[in-house]
């Protein structure tokens, strides 16, 4: 088996590159909502990673805590840095890419 072979490739593309952007995405646009509800800005993180850890809880149940942190904090920082569109979009992109390429590396190559 070759290590890089085309699926090897195009898993790290989905996994690293394609999902955390389409996710950040959609995580904007439902942080967007903050100007409808009587939230604060800690209770809609809250609310965003538990949100985004019962998504992920379809991978297993034990990666539903890790996702709730990791979100929570992305969430926190695409408030955080609202002002500022390419940031508030680049920072959890770049964040969720490097978690999980973290995961890739621990959980997904297998030796």
């Amino acid at each position: 088996m070759q290590l890089f072979s085309y699926y090897f490739n195009l898993h790290i593309f989905l996994s690293i590159i394609l999902a955390p952007l389409v996710e950040t995405y959609i995580m904007i646009r439902l942080l967007k909502l903050r100007k409808y509800v009587n939230l604060s800005n800690m209770q809609l993180c809250f609310i965003s990673a538990i949100f985004w850890g019962a998504l992920h809880a379809i991978k297993g149940y034990s990666a539903i805590l890790p996702v709730v942190w990791l979100f929570f904090w992305l969430s926190k920082s695409t408030i955080d840095w609202g002002g500022e569109k390419s940031v508030s979009f680049l920072l959890p992109w770049s964040i969720h890419g490097i978690y999980n390429s973290l995961i890739f590396v621990i959980f997904d190559i297998k030796y």
